[in-house]
């Protein structure tokens, strides 16, 4: 077990190693569009692009897939595959460079990368739809709605933080509408490249079928996404070059060749290395690194200025924003609801108490209402004292609850498994037991108990040692049942909510009055931390409820027998790293921020 969650480990990591990679050459597209002067003739530099991109997927394939090609079977299949809807949706998806470059000739290009870079949020829902028979796909799209929301306020800040991007009033509504219009629709093209691994996947289960002893599935996985690559970007070249001339576009053979090496290096081995990685880890979780590319992007447009900010800050909080809430729709960290709230809180509280000054003084000179507050400390002590104390009180009883409950359904389980082989009750018991330890609603619970109890009473215990095993499991099951049936605790979670909600609002919306410098830099951090702590240990008690519906046993593949629980510890490890990693970063970032808020830039 230590050596399979060792090895799962190192998976991730060099799946996360490779999609750096990956990250690092998507990057830099946008400033290879910007310096070459794509938006002038768009369409002829994405031919050449996809020409690039079919010539390095090509040589990929003939470096390590040779043997595999020359198969007459496997070439038979391809060629069949290859006029397919998959295929025709996939070749649509290589008109995403152009449509960014067109975009750019009518809005800022920093604004354009931040729309187009809504594409991983677009792919992920797809391959969801695509991949529903994968378990590591499937989402949540109820859940993922809210992070939805916050990615898209995200994306304002960063809009806003242009030097164009506030009024816009060096473009047009006109281009404003052609700009935007055009790299919302290069995102949803861009998107589509999850059509590459469906049919990547089709493929591999074909070739599976009539070669047993073909290469691993993972392996052949990325021979057909590399093929569909190079077969779809080879369909997409007539098409970009007759649309280029039909709009009259001009052949500029510095832009051309600059598009051709972007692809073949920049997109070729970005797009190869990104289906490595996730064919190397079940975890998607990987994926979340991908919103690093707007800001890399950004960050590389700015130190060649191709783009002028007007609100750094803003940007930083639009960034964090965006990562946050996508990098959140791509992992799960464990079964518990804690960490995304966690990182949600930081990024929240962080921009609210940033930005919370100039809202009150603008507030206060409409109202006459002076926001800061004498007894700050004071109150915010008291509020969180008696937060403290009813957290404390609760947390103690589910986990006393939780703990008893697991000791008794394996209690129970395993006495009526001695008195299945002493022939006393009928094994048909244990289904009910199973039911009882899996279920989530009231009635589920009642139904099983009903039907555990018709067993239990119809067992026939042979002697007084039969008698007394067969008594301890009925306590064990009426004590389990029992405490099952106590659900939520609404009086207590009440208290609870209710002043963690004081609490919050006093440290982010009242403020000590008559502080600068250090003290009020120190006291800002103060106040987004203490919230985003409260915001985790209230979603925290929530998660301990919702742990106690868990099912305790589990069945094991080979023998069909029932025990102890394994959750994925390996998974869960990689995603509680990367949380904390990402919460440092947040904390470090709204640091920084309060830093050149209240002392200039560092001191």
């Amino acid at each position: 077990m230590a050596n399979s969650s060792g090895q799962q480990m190192h998976g991730n990591l060099t799946a996360a190693s490779y999609m750096l990679v990956s990250v690092l050459a998507y990057s830099f597209i946008p400033l290879v569009i910007a310096r070459s002067g794509a938006a002038d003739s768009p369409f002829l530099f994405n031919s050449v692009w996809r020409f690039g991109l079919t010539i390095g997927c090509l040589v990929t394939l003939l470096v390590f897939y040779w043997q595999v090609l020359v198969n007459r079977e496997v070439l038979s299949l391809i060629v069949r595959g290859i006029f397919s809807w998959t295929i025709f949706f996939a070749t649509i998806q290589s008109f995403e460079n152009a449509l960014f470059a067109w975009a750019t000739r009518f809005i800022d290009i920093s604004v354009a990368n931040i729309l187009f870079e809504l594409w991983p949020i677009l792919f992920i829902l797809l391959t969801a739809w695509l991949f529903q028979q994968d378990s590591k796909y499937r989402k949540n799209i109820f859940a993922i709605f809210p992070l939805l929301m916050v990615a898209m306020v995200g994306l304002f800040f960063v809009i806003f933080s242009q030097t164009g991007g506030i009024a816009f009033t060096n473009v047009s509504i006109s281009d404003l509408i052609r700009g935007i219009s055009l790299a919302i629709l290069a995102a949803l093209t861009a998107s589509l490249g999850a059509f590459h691994l469906e049919w990547g996947r089709t493929l591999a289960e074909s070739i599976s079928s009539i070669d047993a002893q073909s290469e691993n599935k993972a392996s052949l996985i990325l021979l057909g996404t590399v093929l569909s690559y190079a077969i779809s970007n080879l369909f997409a070249i007539v098409p970009n070059l007759v649309i280029g001339f039909s709009l009259g576009e001009s052949i500029h053979f510095s832009i051309l060749a600059i598009g051709f090496v972007g692809g073949m290096i920049l997109h070729s081995s970005g797009g190869i290395l990104f289906r490595v990685s996730n064919l190397i880890t079940n975890n998607l979780g990987v994926n979340s690194l991908n919103y690093g590319i707007p800001i890399l992007s950004l960050l590389w447009l700015w130190i060649f200025s191709e783009i002028s900010v007007l609100r750094a800050d803003y940007l930083v909080i639009g960034s964090v924003a965006v990562i946050t809430a996508n990098l959140l729709i791509n992992f799960d960290a464990e079964i518990r609801f804690g960490f995304k709230s966690l990182l949600l809180a930081l990024g929240t509280c962080g921009a609210i108490i940033y930005l919370r000054d100039g809202i009150f003084d603008n507030i206060s000179n409409i109202s006459g209402w002076n926001w800061a507050g004498s007894g700050y400390f004071e109150s915010i002590a008291v509020s969180a004292t008696v937060f403290t104390l009813l957290l404390a009180f609760r947390v103690t009883r589910l986990i006393s609850r939780t703990n008893d409950e697991v000791v008794r359904i394996f209690s129970v389980y395993r006495k009526l498994e001695t008195l299945i082989r002493l022939d006393v009750i009928s094994s048909d018991v244990l289904e009910c037991i199973r039911g009882i330890d899996g279920t989530k609603s009231r009635s589920e619970l009642q139904n099983a108990y009903a039907k555990a109890r018709i067993y239990l009473d119809k067992a026939v215990p042979h002697n007084s040692s039969d008698r007394e095993i067969l008594n301890s499991a009925e306590v064990d099951l009426d004590t389990l049942v029992h405490s099952k049936q106590i659900g939520l605790a609404l009086g207590e979670m009440f208290g609870i909510v209710v002043f963690a909600g004081i609490t919050i609002a006093l440290a982010l919306f009242t403020r000590p009055p008559d502080t600068e410098g250090w003290i009020r830099l120190l006291v800002d951090l103060f106040a987004m931390l203490i919230s985003s702590v409260i915001i985790f240990l209230v979603v925290y008690v929530f998660d301990l409820d919702r742990e106690r519906d868990e099912p305790k046993l589990e069945q094991y593949a080979t023998t069909g027998d029932y025990s102890l629980r394994f959750p994925d510890a390996g998974g869960r490890v990689f995603d509680q790293l990367l949380s904390i990693v990402v919460g440092i970063a947040i904390v470090v970032t709204y640091a920084g921020l309060l830093t050149y808020k209240w002392l200039g830039w560092f001191g």
